[in-house]
């Protein structure tokens, strides 16, 4: 599916960003791009998951990776867990996290981080919690 994140009013706002998710075979990790309005790519997140219970998500920022997301999903297979991942940058370093349970995520980004950053964030967010759709 294709998201558009828009300014304003739905009905006449400006289109800022496009979130497209896909996957090239069923038998592969989803990836989720940040586009903008003219279709350049600006972030990517992609999972890798291991049984269905955990996953490591890589945030891709114009090309290189920005983050790692670690945890487990259970939360987005099953509504009575929470599912906590950290938000871990290329030194290793935890600087955010995001909880996701059955109504819902919050998301703590990095205090210093770009908004392509953080809606490549964002968009490993919607990545998990599409697993429950």
């Amino acid at each position: 599916p294709t998201y558009h994140i828009i300014e304003g009013n739905p009905m006449h706002g400006n289109e800022v960003l496009m979130l497209q998710s896909h996957r090239p075979c069923c038998c592969v990790s989803p990836e989720l791009d940040v586009m903008s309005p003219d279709g350049e790519v600006i972030a990517k997140a992609v999972e890798h998951s291991y049984c269905c219970c955990f996953a490591n998500t890589r945030v891709h920022v114009r090309g290189s990776e920005a983050y790692r997301l670690t945890g487990n999903i259970f939360g987005a297979v099953c509504s009575c867990f929470n599912s906590e991942h950290r938000v871990v940058d290329n030194e290793g370093k935890r600087v955010g996290r995001i909880v996701h349970w059955n109504e819902g995520a919050h998301l703590q980004l990095p205090k210093d981080g770009m908004a392509s950053q953080k809606a490549g964030l964002l968009a490993a967010t919607l990545l998990t919690d599409l697993r429950r759709r």
